[in-house]
Parts: structure tokens; C-alpha cells; sequence
């Protein structure tokens, strides 16, 4: 089963969730696809943490939040930093998202729109 053709669909569907990314180059992808609420972890000289709290107070509790990190090892340790975190202050996280993109075989965050215009051929 080809799943291109309802990968697109399928992934603005999550344009209402609050979307957390690890740099300014996955937030431009994002945006250039429509997202509107996309945060950026690494930024000016704050921690991790310091900007995960920064990030948590811009939102509410009950917002749906997708953490998407590049899906390879180092991502995959980081997205468990980042998720421990956030329910450390109360949040919950819809991994759906991101399980989505890994079924995709997108691995990286930054190529997300040049892929999705590619498979509008498709």
C-alpha cells in the first residue's frame, strides 16, 4: 500500500498542534507548509530546559503538542529529553505525529516541505 498519497492530508492534520522542533531550519519547513505553531528548542544561549519552560509558558496545558526531532539516534535521545520535560510540567504529547513522518521515512525535520512538493506529483 502506497502511502504518499495521504501523507500529505494526513499530515495537516496536525496543523493545529503545537509543534516543537529542535532548530530555526525545521521551523521554516514547517511554516513553509503551513504550521503556525511551531517552537524552536535551540535559539539564543538558553538551555534545553530553560527553553523547553519558555516554550511551556507560551502554551496551555491542554493543547495538543508533536515533538518532531530528526529520527535517527541522536534525535531519538533528544525527542526523549524534550518529552520527559514537558510532562515533568504537566503537558501531554501526541506521538502520532512523529510516528507518522518515521512510517514515511522521513527522517529529517528540514526536508519535510521539498518532500511533500515532490510527492504532489506522485
Amino acid at each position: 500500500m502506497n502511502l504518499y498519497p495521504k501523507l500529505k492530508s494526513k499530515i495537516e492534520k496536525y496543523k493545529d498542534n503545537i509543534i516543537i522542533v529542535e532548530g530555526k531550519n525545521d521551523k521554516k519547513a514547517l511554516i513553509s507548509f503551513g504550521f503556525t505553531k511551531v517552537y524552536q528548542i535551540h535559539k539564543n544561549q538558553l538551555s534545553i530546559r530553560e527553553s523547553i519552560e519558555e516554550i511551556s509558558n507560551k502554551i496551555n496545558k491542554a493543547d495538543k503538542i508533536s515533538i518532531l526531532t530528526d529520527i535517527d539516534k541522536a534525535g531519538n535521545e533528544f525527542n526523549n529529553q524534550v518529552v520527559s520535560i514537558l510532562q515533568e510540567l504537566g503537558h501531554q504529547i501526541d506521538h502520532s505525529f512523529r510516528k507518522l513522518l518515521f512510517k514515511a521515512n522521513i527522517s529529517h525535520i528540514e526536508g519535510i516541505s521539498n518532500f511533500l512538493d515532490k510527492i504532489e506529483d506522485v
